[in-house]
């Protein structure tokens, strides 16, 4: 791997879609979690640990 960039979580869906930097936001109603990442089109790995 040549880097890893920890991705914040965020308190409000409105909050991830209005930001312009990455973030994740947990919606326990529908048992979903919603990412948004700054991509560059090389691969990534996305991995996610402890929710």
């Amino acid at each position: 791997m040549a880097g890893s960039t920890f991705i914040q979580h965020v308190t409000s869906l409105k909050s991830l879609q209005s930001d312009a930097t990455p973030g994740y936001w947990y919606d326990a109603a529908q048992n979903q979690v919603v990412i948004t990442l700054l991509w560059d089109m090389d691969k990534i790995l996305v991995q996610i640990h402890g929710i």
